[in-house]
């Protein structure tokens, strides 16, 4: 008797061991919100720092060392950053340019997104200071300006192979020198 958990849902591999990745990640992310809500209860602190084990799918994620760009969330930004950069871009104000980053981060926030950065204990933590996030997003916008213009630097090499056809039609195989094999292998 399964009692209603299907027994394909077990975490078990093929050879029947229990697979228990996730479960020590879980575990690690929870020991990690339980020790810091601890610390701010013995400090009596009463910032609010919000901690997360596991992003919604309209968070914007920001994790060192890794690529975080397949992210829902992240795939969201960036379709912001390419809608506003043209202007982002043209505008030489420092006011006109801070009116874009405003907008990109009301955008996020309009979809119920938040901006995570990861944290060295294994949980996410939200970016609350309006200065952190602005220089984010100012520095997300820099990221997309340079990779427009390696695209656009990038030089494009069309290769053919049509050079090496021999002059007869014929493709050249491989130890053909064009010469008609000896039947002598003594010289």
């Amino acid at each position: 008797m399964g009692y209603g958990i299907p027994v394909d849902l077990f975490p078990f591999t093929e050879t029947g061991n229990a697979k228990t990745k996730n479960l020590f990640l879980f575990l690690k992310a929870r020991k990690a919100i339980e020790q810091m809500e601890d610390q701010k209860r013995r400090n009596n602190d009463r910032t609010p720092v919000e901690l997360i084990e596991c992003p919604c799918m309209t968070d914007v994620v920001y994790k060192v060392g890794t690529s975080s760009t397949s992210h829902p969330g992240n795939v969201m930004f960036r379709d912001l950053l390419e809608e506003n950069f043209v202007e982002y871009n043209t505008t030489l104000v420092h006011s006109g340019k801070q009116t874009v980053i405003t907008r990109i981060i009301d955008g996020v926030k309009e979809r119920n997104g938040r901006f995570l950065e990861w944290d060295s204990r294994g949980v996410w933590i939200v970016i609350t200071d309006p200065v952190q996030i602005r220089a984010k997003v100012a520095n997300s916008l820099l990221y997309y300006k340079r990779m427009i213009s390696a695209k656009q630097n990038m030089q494009s090499s069309k290769s053919s192979t049509f050079i090496f056809e021999r002059q007869d039609g014929r493709k050249r195989k491989r130890g053909d020198d064009g010469e008609e094999p000896s039947t002598c292998h003594c010289k």
